[in-house]
C-alpha cells in the first residue's frame, strides 16, 4: 500500500486522527475518528471520508491543524509529522450557503443534498 511520489519515491499512507467536536459544557467522550489515506489526498477528499463516518457533510466541515484552517485543494501530506496528522473538525455553513446560490446547477444540487442531510430531524452533531 505505498504510492509513488513526484520523484518516483514511495510514500506510505498517512494516518489521520480527526478529533470529534465537543460542544461547550459537554465532556470529551473520545469519539475521535481514525483514517488511513493516500499521501496525495486533498483536504476535500478527507472531508468526504469523514462525511461517510459522521453525519456532517463535507461541504459543512472546516479542518484545522495547529490553528490553521486547511483549504480544500491542499494535499494533507504537507501537514504530517512522521506520517501522522491530527485535525480538528469545525462545523461551518458558509460554503453551504454559497453552494445553494451557485450558478452551476450541479453545485446547487450538492448544496441541497448537504442541506437535506443536516436538516433531518434525527441529525446529531
Amino acid at each position: 500500500p505505498f504510492e509513488l511520489g513526484l520523484a518516483g519515491m514511495q510514500r506510505a499512507p498517512i494516518s489521520v486522527t480527526v478529533e470529534a467536536p465537543v460542544e461547550e459544557g459537554e465532556e470529551d467522550v473520545d469519539d475521535d475518528l481514525e483514517l488511513v489515506v493516500n499521501p496525495f489526498s486533498t483536504v476535500y477528499a478527507v472531508k468526504n471520508l469523514i462525511a461517510e463516518q459522521w453525519p456532517l457533510p463535507a461541504l459543512c466541515q472546516k479542518l484545522v491543524v495547529g490553528g490553521v484552517t486547511l483549504e480544500d485543494d491542499v494535499q494533507l501530506a504537507g501537514y504530517t509529522n512522521r506520517g501522522r496528522v491530527t485535525v480538528k473538525i469545525e462545523e461551518s455553513y458558509d460554503a453551504l450557503a454559497g453552494a445553494l446560490l451557485h450558478e452551476n446547477p450541479s453545485v446547487r444540487l450538492m448544496g441541497i443534498r448537504a442541506l437535506a442531510r443536516v436538516g433531518r430531524k434525527d441529525y446529531v452533531r
